[in-house]
């Protein structure tokens, strides 16, 4: 995948007004499964498949460290962080595709972490330790291979 097309897409996603939370709810899952069908993959097409289904599907894939994650983004692959509600001590998981473009340090790691394009609670290009809390470390990066 072309990293410019990538960024401009998931520049877009971030900011699709169909995506933005309402009312408490949010759309990761409905943005990850954009993200499959941009790169032409479909690991996500079932139906109604929700964040913890997602990263179930994902431990098949290769599971890389945060510094590796920007650095396959950046070349175009296709990387998501996610974790699922148990890990998260939450309702739901979460899922963001990583951004093609270099980590950024993170005060709360006190290293960097990829940049993610995140659809949740908030949406943006955030650091990936503002996506996921940090209590119990840093969030889990799939590399689809």
């Amino acid at each position: 995948m072309n990293p410019e097309n990538l960024k401009d897409f998931l520049l877009q996603l971030v900011d699709a007004p169909e995506l933005q939370p309402k009312n408490g709810v949010t759309f990761c899952n409905i943005a990850a499964r954009r993200v499959m069908d941009f790169f032409g993959y479909t690991d996500f097409d079932a139906p109604d498949l929700n964040a913890d289904e997602m990263v179930g599907i994902m431990k098949s894939w290769k599971e890389i460290s945060g510094i590796a994650a920007a650095a396959h983004a950046i070349e175009g692959n296709l990387v998501f962080a996610g974790e699922t509600s148990q890990r998260l001590h939450e309702a739901h998981g979460h899922i963001a595709a990583v951004f093609p473009a270099p980590g950024q340090v993170s005060p709360s790691l006190g290293r960097a972490v990829p940049l993610l394009a995140n659809v949740g609670i908030r949406c943006g290009i955030i650091k990936s330790s503002d996506a996921f809390p940090v209590l119990d470390g840093e969030a889990t990066y799939f590399l689809r291979a």
